[in-house]
């Protein structure tokens, strides 16, 4: 059996155990084949808007022997699945607009424990949780590929909060690892990055997150 990328491995780790989990934007369905594998789960659903990924997604699933317990389908998003096929959703891979995107376009995804893996604009991602009444309980940076990925998990909390928009670039559950090397090496160049933009609203972001590096 393979191993999994730093990026599906760390989203791996938020899905609960004995969960239904769908996994969007599948590719080539390893997620979803490895939690079958190591029994993490009761069902998986293996998605992709791609029918070359699904049809890629279907021989993978026949090579490492999960043929008869993963369900490969195409779908738009989250269009083809149902609400009561799944309690845990992933989308990794993609970028954070396009994440949005699809929970907005079926917004019943709110209802759901969803694992993210933003590749970027994690920020407008973030703000759409909050938005819609979601905390993110669990988030941690990951390097792949050269790469710094943040990997969180979201629930739903009730009420939409408007957090300050600091929490919009780091959310609280990743401001406690602020030990971790790789926290603070995202952290840094999310600052650089924020400062050579130059907008007016990111002055109050780059200071705050400036004097949580300069504390810990």
């Amino acid at each position: 059996m393979f191993t999994l990328s730093p990026r599906l491995s760390a989203a791996a780790e938020l899905v609960p155990c004995g969960s239904r989990v769908a996994d969007i934007g599948t590719d080539h369905a390893y997620l979803p084949i490895r939690l079958l594998y190591d029994d993490r789960v009761t069902s998986a659903l293996a998605c992709d808007i791609s029918e070359p990924c699904v049809e890629r997604a279907r021989r993978n699933a026949e090579r490492y022997g999960m043929a008869d317990r993963l369900t490969v389908r195409r779908s738009d998003g989250l269009f083809q699945i149902s609400p009561s096929e799944c309690d845990t959703i992933v989308l990794a891979g993609i970028g954070g607009e396009t994440i949005r995107d699809i929970l907005l376009a079926s917004p019943w995804g709110f209802e759901k424990r969803l694992v993210c893996v933003p590749a970027s604009r994690a920020h407008i991602l973030r703000r759409t949780l909050y938005d819609h009444g979601m905390t993110i309980v669990s988030e941690r940076i990951v390097e792949d590929a050269g790469r710094h990925y943040p990997v969180f998990a979201a629930e739903p909390s009730g009420d939409a909060v408007i957090p300050d928009a600091v929490y919009d670039y780091a959310s609280p559950a990743l401001l406690t690892r602020m030990s971790d090397p790789l926290t603070r090496t995202y952290l840094t160049r999310l600052i650089a990055q924020l400062a050579r933009e130059r907008a007016a609203d990111h002055t109050a972001v780059i200071q705050h997150l400036t004097e949580r590096m300069t504390l810990q």
